[in-house]
């Protein structure tokens, strides 16, 4: 055991209480350790296979001031069991190890000795994960070659890695010291070509609105087209926030554009943006994406909406085909649990390849990858749902005189083309532009927000091992920018 001095700094994000007067803590340096080992036959001793590390305690003998031997109980009861009472693992810092936070939950009973007005007893706090981190992280710049990092913890550290391509590629792979990270299939010029099946036929960043129309006089459901739809710069918003008036119906402005073809089998993708304020969960309001074709029929949509009077509770809202004219939901949903998609930075996705309708919703974290996704499909059954689409349509609403959402934005939208595969071609693993998140300790890997579930073959996620370390891509010229960012970690 190690005895730290200054004992424990805070536990679950608290300070230790001001009546608690920690004596000792005693800190094991080292967690339990198992080996394994196999026996060989005609051979001495034996061979050892692996070693791995249990847990580790952290014991403190403590005393409880109260204010007087009467009401020592009933405040140890309240002060001390409300700031122990956690039923999984709570960050815990050590006064000694003010850098890193272990996970830690308290396994021991509490007995509790009581002298005069001061109550005496022994904590026990288990760490089923011996590994402390870091309590900030570490941000590396990726350079055009190597990136030199250093990991000044004592243990392996798991890397995420964020990056914008500048150009299209079939094949790349980031590699550190031991373990590379692969994306496509390296293909023989002499025997394949590249194809593109999955083309971006349109795309915009709603830094103007110069080349859409403004949707004066077109429907929408449930509501009418009032003021207009502008650009700040970066993206589409209610112009100066002024929604008309209209009782009883949804009503603001929409815009219109041609995506410059009709497309079959296509998949629409925005980053929207739908923040009420803090505190004011009446407020509702929506954002809704049409597909439309040739003759500007409805041919299809998605949603994010809030109708709720009580919650700050968003839902995701997808049709195929034209509401109250055959229009089949496809979600309609407010995700695992109500609120899960309030104060809203994500991505909406809607599209169709074959008869097959389906939709996509995913929340950003700070690494640029998702949570809180959603996906559903469903198959289309009348012929209606299967028009071709020609524009597209974005429509922002207030409903009724109710308040509404403080913040709702389209920042970019996106259509790629499902196209089908040709014999001897090999398609794009990525295109410039494409954001690329890599997260080396869940290994989850997202493009442009979107989950990647295809693991190349060979790829093993990167680890930082203690002391120096690089970063490298197989081609130097491929990337615009990126980051690397990770978390130290102590044994």
């Amino acid at each position: 055991m190690f005895f730290v001095g200054k004992g424990i700094k805070s536990f679950a994000g608290r300070e230790v209480p001001a009546e608690l007067l920690i004596e000792k803590v005693e800190y094991e340096l080292m967690p339990s350790a198992n080996v394994t080992t196999k026996d060989v036959p005609m051979m001495d001793g034996q061979v050892f296979v692996y070693k791995e590390y249990g847990i580790r305690t952290v014991t403190a003998d403590v005393t409880f001031k109260g204010t007087s031997k009467p009401e020592l109980l009933k405040e140890a009861a309240t002060t001390l069991v409300n700031w122990l009472n956690y039923r999984t693992p709570q960050d815990f810092v050590l006064r000694d190890l003010p850098d890193r936070k272990f996970q830690a939950v308290l396994t021991s009973n509490v007995p509790f000795e009581r002298i005069e007005h001061l109550g005496r007893a022994t904590l026990t706090f288990t760490m089923y994960d011996p590994y402390g981190e870091s309590l900030e992280g570490k941000t590396y710049a990726l350079q055009p070659g190597t990136t030199a990092i250093v990991n000044e913890g004592t243990a392996e550290a798991f890397p995420i890695i964020t990056f914008t391509l500048k150009k299209n590629t079939t094949y790349f792979f980031v590699t550190g010291a031991e373990q590379t990270i692969y994306f496509g299939e390296p293909h023989d010029p002499s025997t394949t070509t590249v194809y593109d099946d999955e083309p971006i036929i349109f795309e915009d960043n709603c830094s103007d609105v110069t080349l859409w129309s403004q949707a004066t006089g077109r429907n929408v459901d449930g509501g009418q087209i009032m003021g207009q739809i502008s650009s700040n710069g970066y993206s589409f918003a209610q112009a100066n926030k002024d929604y008309g008036e209209l009782v009883g119906k949804w009503h603001g402005g929409g815009v219109v554009r041609s995506i410059g073809k009709e497309v079959q089998d296509f998949e629409l993708a925005a980053n929207v943006g739908f923040f009420s304020r803090l505190g004011y969960p009446n407020e509702r309001g929506r954002i809704e994406i049409y597909l439309l074709d040739i003759n500007d029929r409805a041919v299809g949509k998605m949603s994010i909406k809030d109708i709720d009077a009580a919650l700050d509770n968003p839902m995701f809202d997808c049709f195929m085909g034209q509401l109250g004219n055959g229009g089949v939901n496809i979600a309609n949903t407010w995700g695992d649990y109500k609120g899960v998609f309030k104060q809203f930075d994500g991505i909406i996705k809607i599209g169709r390849r074959g008869k097959t309708w389906f939709c996509y919703i995913g929340k950003y974290k700070d690494d640029w990858s998702q949570d809180t996704r959603f996906y559903n499909s469903q198959y289309a059954t009348i012929d209606d749902h299967m028009r071709k689409v020609a524009k597209i349509h974005v429509h922002i609403a207030q409903f009724s005189n109710i308040p509404y959402v403080t913040s709702m934005w389209v920042n970019w939208l996106k259509m790629k083309e499902y196209k089908s595969a040709q014999e001897n071609t090999v398609n794009y693993v990525g295109r410039a532009g494409d954001e690329f998140a890599i997260n080396c300790e869940t290994g989850e890997i997202f493009r442009n927000g979107s989950y990647i579930g295809v693991q190349y073959a060979g790829t093993e996620f990167i680890r930082l091992k203690p002391g120096a370390n690089g970063i490298s891509f197989s081609d130097p010229d491929l990337i615009e920018s990126g980051s690397l960012t990770f978390k130290e970690r102590w044994l």
